[in-house]
């Protein structure tokens, strides 16, 4: 893609520009055979949906995972840094740490669009994210190191979580637990983490 950008990127510029204006994600781009195209218009997105979100004062700074700058070292000094400051004026501190490995295989898509709605994004944009959520599709192989060939489930459309590899992916994780970290902040008094 790279050898032949400077002829493509007119056309594929035109085209990502219109799927954009009729707020759709074409589902014959939602396969792997297309990924490094799918690469370049996700690439742009989520630029803008990160300075719409920067911008905004909406990521909470105790989210470590996938953000821009901030190093797992970070995850560990701060929230150690906090709770010293507790200890040291003889209050009573607690603190929760997520693991949320599989987040992005559980992630609701109409809970997602709802939180990008609340946070801001809303009509050809929010109808743009939900066409890029919804009708993905995909099977599974299962390989046998034994056997002569591979067994393939049937495809199935997919109800939660968001495709893997997307350069979206982890922007969208960021959104959807920005309310858990409120929740747990704001009405159960309590520090959190995640990582």
């Amino acid at each position: 893609m790279k050898f032949c950008a400077a002829l493509i990127s007119h056309p594929l510029s035109y085209i990502y520009a219109h799927f954009l204006y009729i707020c759709i994600f074409p589902d014959h781009l939602k396969i792997a055979d297309l990924y490094h195209f799918v690469k370049v218009l996700e690439k742009a997105t989520h630029s803008r949906l990160s300075q719409h979100l920067h911008t905004n004062n909406i990521l909470v700074t105790e989210q470590y995972s996938f953000r821009k700058g901030i190093s797992i070292e970070d995850s560990a000094f701060r929230p150690t840094d906090s709770v010293l400051k507790f200890f040291n004026q003889k209050k009573y501190v607690g603190r929760i740490f997520c693991d949320l490995t599989k987040a992005f295989d559980c992630m609701n898509h109409e809970i997602l669009v709802a939180k990008l709605h609340f946070y801001g994004i809303r009509g050809v944009s929010e109808d743009w994210f939900m066409s890029f959520l919804t009708n993905r599709r995909q099977k599974i192989e299962v390989k046998s190191p034994n056997a002569a060939y591979n067994f393939f489930c049937g495809w199935g459309t997919l109800k939660h979580g968001v495709p893997q590899g997307s350069i979206l992916g982890s922007l969208m994780f960021l959104i959807i637990y920005i309310y858990i970290y409120i929740y747990l902040c704001v009405y159960a008094c309590v520090c959190v983490t995640f990582l």
